[in-house]
């Protein structure tokens, strides 16, 4: 279970496989992108910058007419890393667990 839960922070999401050009509008620089393209490639990086024709990372550009889908890998909405918050989950779930069976439930 928590392997489960560790692995399931680092997932990325699909953002709207039905259409790339609508997809590409919900992204913003810094989002880390896994980007497949219609002749089977994939490619993964950092959004640096956005343009009308193409999605651009420090080492990639992908046109947009080539992109069959776009997965983004979610941030953090709160203060701290995703690292931080699974952490601070899984100790009080463990704390909850030793409270529960102290009281032999």
């Amino acid at each position: 279970m928590i392997l489960a839960l560790v692995s399931g922070c680092a997932s990325y999401e699909v953002v709207d496989s039905q259409s790339p050009e609508l997809a590409v509008h919900q992204l913003l620089v810094g989002d880390k992108v896994r980007i497949g393209t219609k002749d089977g490639k994939e490619v993964r990086f950092t959004v640096t910058s956005l343009e009308d024709d193409a999605v651009i990372g420090k080492n990639a550009r992908v046109q947009i007419d080539d992109i069959a889908y776009i997965s983004v890998k979610p941030i953090s909405d709160g203060t701290l890393p995703g690292s931080v918050e699974g952490a601070i989950m899984l100790i009080g779930f463990a704390l909850g667990l030793s409270l529960l069976a102290s009281l032999g439930l």
